[in-house]
């Protein structure tokens, strides 16, 4: 995931000031982070899967790291968590 930083250098920007700037940080989910979300959701690696509309293999493929995380499954992950979003809530 591609986050634009609002236009002001954030804490880490190679520039090494806050003044204005284009910088972009990349954020993608981590499979420790994955199995994190999905453990604090509630959800089994199959559960995940049933949920995210993907087969069981495909979620233990991101928990194990072996396929990359899709920026919308971050996304909803780390959305339904900060907002308290139980996947029973999600039709």
């Amino acid at each position: 995931m591609t986050i634009k930083q609002g236009g002001f250098h954030f804490a880490g920007c190679q520039s090494g000031d806050f003044g204005p700037c284009d910088c972009y940080i990349q954020i993608a989910m981590t499979p420790k982070q994955y199995a994190d979300a999905i453990e604090r959701l509630g959800l089994s690696q199959r559960a995940a899967g049933a949920f995210l509309g993907v087969d069981e293999r495909q979620s233990r493929r991101w928990v194990a790291g072996d396929s990359a995380i899709p920026e919308s499954v971050a996304k909803l992950l780390r959305l339904m968590i900060r907002l308290g979003v139980k996947p029973e809530d999600v039709k």
